[in-house]
């Protein structure tokens, strides 16, 4: 039994012995594949990510460094504020001195570009009787918006800074003199409303509203649309502060027919601003369309509706008294404009009201032809798309004194009629005795119908036989193609690609012909559109053609690298008119970021060999930005 015993036992242990052996080996497994893990040099993509991430941000610390030796004091600030929202991240403390640099050049710059502006504003009145702005120069509210973004108390700082600056300039501004512009809203106002429309559109209400109410006391274009985005965001909120203006305007002596109109906008058109001038131009500004009014509370709508008959009726001074904005033939035009609002929501004041407009009237040159402006009822009545106005225009040619006239009604009604019925259009334009004059209406109506067509993808194909048959410029078909480019690439690749062949021929033409005026620019935005267009559809065509766009960007001493716009003007004896697109393809950003993301160094190289300083820095932010906002 002993022996059995000791036999039993020396077996059992071997057993029990292989039993513990798989436990033990996985744990000691477990410890070295943990202690690998702790010991183990980082994954080869890792180091790669690092080394690209370093790359980038000595690349930015030279572009910060260069920019203090930019000529434009306005680019120095761009590119600091933008190198220090680009580093926020990274290096806190060096961003903040950045933002720093970047309000004290941003500072001079509004400065200068007010008073150039001034100027701009002063030689085209005399020259024109108009004032054409097509960019409001606006460095210190594109800082403060990054500031604000990155940090509430540097946002805080700088709008104080801001305020402070205003004041100093509304002391500087002589009260007595009547606005070129009623529906402008002052440099701080504007910034103010600008960085608060951000914020509201990003969801943060309350510090929209903390910034925006300080700027809520004065009628403007920017004020009624940030009460109408308001109004999308918080009904009641938005309410409460269009009541306090109304009431604030009506304790103002310097309350007008404009400033009736302009909140008017809130409850009947909203994102549409449209003012008056003393001699019965209209000023409109639209920040979207087709666009309903909105269902306010019976009481608002009639409070405001008495308040405005008050404003409208009251006893106007001798014409050279009168430093009202409107004047008399303004202010006959805003009662003639609200006066079917009156009609249905407050008939009391209807009738003094149709009266005052025929006192006021009585001297008003083409007044006989106010029951034809559609400007009038735009956005009130909606446009009726089978509304003959023939007989109208034909009443109106029967009257008109000499061919100039007639040439000038047929320009109007062919742009009045473009988005509705093209082919009406370009008969109408056909129609235009004086050659040149007939050249430019046909360019603007086709140009204005390929950008309906193109910009909505409402059909390609039309598009593109207008493009091929109407009378376009090289460089306009060149955008047209690009935009046509861009609607097909998700369903025909193919297709898509054949048309940027195409832009690549019509921008090697620009300028064959035409006027010299900006053509180098234009090259230079047509060859950086088509080469964005490419590097999503084909990256290597994209790359063969960037020596192009080097060449033609340096060639072009007026191309930034940031012009994001076309536009079209057509001016005639009995109107002006003017369109802008934005094409964020025209820009050299989105570019650069997409041939970053596929070579790094290569990207780098290339934004070296452009000669202008904005553009250069431009494509560098672009390169920096695709390297640091990727995710580890």
């Amino acid at each position: 039994m002993k022996r059995q015993f000791v036999i039993l036992v020396i077996a059992l242990c071997p057993i029990a012995a292989s039993a513990q052996l798989p436990a033990e080996a996985d744990q000691h497994q477990q410890k070295k594949t943990d202690s690998d893990k702790v010991k183990s040099p980082k994954p080869a993509r890792d180091v790669a990510a690092e080394q690209r991430r370093m790359t980038a941000l000595s690349l930015l610390m030279s572009l910060a460094d260069e920019a203090k030796s930019f000529k434009d004091n306005m680019l120095r600030a761009r590119v600091l504020a933008q190198s220090a929202d680009t580093l926020w991240d990274s290096n806190r403390p060096q961003a903040l001195s950045l933002f720093h640099r970047a309000w004290s050049e941003a500072e001079q710059a509004d400065k200068v570009a007010a008073e150039n502006e001034a100027v701009d504003a002063k030689r085209q009145q005399g020259r024109t009787g108009a004032t054409v702005r097509w960019r409001i120069h606006d460095v210190r509210g594109e800082v403060l918006l990054f500031a604000t973004r990155r940090d509430r108390a540097l946002g805080e700082e700088f709008l104080k800074l801001l305020d402070e600056s205003q004041k100093q300039e509304n002391a500087n501004t002589s009260t007595n003199t009547p606005a070129l512009d009623p529906s402008a809203a002052s440099a701080s106002d504007s910034k103010r409303l600008r960085l608060a429309t951000q914020l509201l559109q990003s969801g943060d209400i309350d510090r929209a509203l903390q910034i925006a109410d300080p700027a809520l006391v004065r009628v403007n274009t920017e004020s009624a649309f940030f009460l109408s985005y308001l109004r999308e965001k918080n009904a009641a909120a938005a309410d409460q502060r269009f009541t306090a203006m109304v009431n604030m305007a009506a304790q103002n002596p310097a309350t007008d027919a404009n400033t009736v109109s302009g909140l008017s906008s809130y409850l009947f058109t909203p994102f549409l601003y449209m003012t008056f001038s003393r001699e019965g131009d209209v000023n409109s500004n639209q920040s979207k369309e087709n666009q309903v009014a909105p269902e306010v509370a019976p009481g608002l709508r009639t409070s405001f509706l008495q308040f405005a008959a008050q404003i409208l009726m009251r006893q106007l001074p001798p014409p050279d008294q009168d430093t009202s904005t409107s004047g008399r033939v303004g202010t006959a035009l805003v009662i003639k404009r609200m006066l079917p609002l009156f009609e249905q929501y407050l008939p009391d004041s209807f009738a003094e009201l149709n009266s005052t407009v025929a006192a006021l009237a009585s001297d008003a040159p083409q007044r006989e032809q106010w029951d034809d402006n559609s400007n009038l009822k735009r956005g009130l009545v909606p446009d009726d798309p089978n509304k003959d106005t023939s007989r109208v225009m034909q009443d109106r040619l029967d009257q008109a004194k000499d061919s100039t006239d007639r040439d000038a009604i047929y320009a109007n009604y062919a742009v009045s009629n473009v988005r509705k019925n093209y082919m009406i259009a370009k008969s109408l334009a056909d129609k235009i005795e004086d050659s040149e004059l007939r050249k430019q209406v046909r360019n603007y109506v086709d140009f204005q119908a390929v950008s309906a067509l193109v910009v909505s993808e409402k059909d390609v194909a039309e598009a593109l036989q207008i493009m091929h048959e109407g009378q376009l410029d090289h460089y306009q078909r060149m955008w047209g193609l690009t935009q046509a480019s861009r609607t097909l690439r998700a369903t025909d690749k193919v297709r898509a690609t054949e048309l940027l062949g195409e832009a690549l021929s019509e921008a090697r033409r620009i300028g064959d012909g035409e006027s010299s005026d900006g053509v180098e620019a234009n090259r230079a935005r047509a060859y950086v559109a088509i080469a964005s267009r490419f590097v999503e559809l084909d990256k290597t065509r994209a790359w063969e053609i960037m020596p192009e766009v080097i060449k033609a960007s340096n060639a072009a001493s007026d191309y930034t690298g940031q012009d994001n716009a076309i536009r079209s003007v057509l001016r005639t004896k009995f109107m002006m008119t003017m369109n802008s697109n934005s094409v964020e393809d025209f820009d050299v950003t989105g570019l650069f970021k997409n041939l970053a993301d596929g070579d790094l160094f290569r990207a780098i190289d290339t934004a070296k060999r452009f000669s202008a300083e904005s553009t250069r820095a431009a494509a560098t932010l672009a390169i920096v930005r695709s390297v640091l906002d990727k995710k580890a």
